[in-house]
């Protein structure tokens, strides 16, 4: 997990075509190392970030695998791609934004419908993952008025999940890292 953060964070600091060259060859190098039976558990993320190192080293301590997210700086940033057929790229990057769906912090016309929760459980199935870590922002307001529902499909899906309440100024992780091996032993114990 801390080497997938870093690759994904890294998009905002370096030049595009730059970044876009080393990931190319990343894969490239990825794609040439021989398929392996994962021993741990996959987990889906969602939420605002997850991006501190010290959090991200209890994934890796309690072999939990991220084999997807739902995390509004990592994969929800760039699941819509930017049109290219503007001539103003200010506009490109509005339009883009515009087009993003699935986020609570977002307007969405049809939030009525519960769609995120929809769209996090099928993030499950097509990765194959045994559960989801919900990053709760302390203070968001329109997460903690969401999770209910979120809860609700996840729970009707039969998708196990914790959620964990986190801000950017934490320093002691003691309750996330018992709260994550808890929830990967129970997961392992599912998948055996």
């Amino acid at each position: 997990p801390t080497k997938r953060s870093a690759v994904l964070k890294a998009s905002f600091f370096m030049l595009k075509d730059a970044y876009t060259a080393k990931l190319e060859k990343l894969n490239e190098e990825l794609e040439k190392l021989p398929d392996c039976e994962w021993k741990g558990v996959k987990v889906i993320t969602s939420g605002i970030i997850c991006d501190n190192p010290s959090l991200l080293k209890i994934f890796e301590e309690n072999d939990v695998a991220i084999a997807a997210d739902d995390v509004a700086q990592e994969s929800r940033s760039f699941r819509v791609d930017a049109p290219e057929n503007f001539d103003d790229p200010m506009m490109a990057l509005a339009t883009q934004f515009a087009n993003q769906d699935y986020d609570v912090l977002l307007f969405d016309e049809h939030s009525s419908e519960n769609r995120r929760a929809e769209h996090v459980a099928s993030l499950v199935r097509e990765n194959e993952a045994q559960g989801v870590i919900v990053f709760m922002q302390q203070f968001c307001d329109p997460e903690e008025m969401e999770y209910p529902y979120l809860k609700k499909a996840l729970d009707a899906a039969g998708i196990l999940h914790i959620k964990l309440g986190i801000d950017q100024q934490m320093r002691d992780f003691g309750q996330a890292s018992t709260a994550i091996q808890a929830f990967a032993d129970v997961l392992k114990t599912q998948k055996d």
